[in-house]
């Protein structure tokens, strides 16, 4: 967990991972168009060695650090272009580590296990 990035589906969603992960003394870096439309704090995250980054659809075209270890997708699976977004996404995780460390992604499951267990298998694909 040296450096994670959370991929939240809101912006209220995202504020309560953060609580929770700071409330636990973890180091934390909250970007979302709320509190970070210049993108600054998206900045000291990406230059940080450590901490968990939370955003809300900021990560995933042109973003590039490749010091994230795990990457922890919340989003739903259940809208149309879910699998586009999620691809972009999963390709945060598969730029390789300066370390040559062994990196993780992690997705949350909805509601509808079919669909989930369908765009994981594309991904993998």
């Amino acid at each position: 967990l040296s450096k994670t990035l959370i991929v939240c589906p809101s912006i209220k969603f995202a504020e309560a991972v953060n609580d929770i992960l700071t409330a636990r003394g973890f180091k934390t870096f909250l970007s979302t168009s709320k509190n970070d439309s210049n993108n600054s704090i998206l900045s000291v995250a990406r230059s940080s060695p450590i901490g968990f980054l939370i955003s809300v659809g900021k990560c995933s075209l042109g973003f590039n650090d490749e010091s994230i270890k795990t990457l922890l997708d919340c989003r739903s699976t259940d809208s149309p272009t879910s699998l586009d977004n999620s691809n972009q996404i999963y390709a945060r995780i598969l730029r390789r580590a300066p370390d040559g460390s062994r990196k993780s992604y992690f997705r949350i499951s909805n509601s509808d296990p079919e669909s989930y267990n369908n765009q994981v298998l594309m991904l993998h694909r």
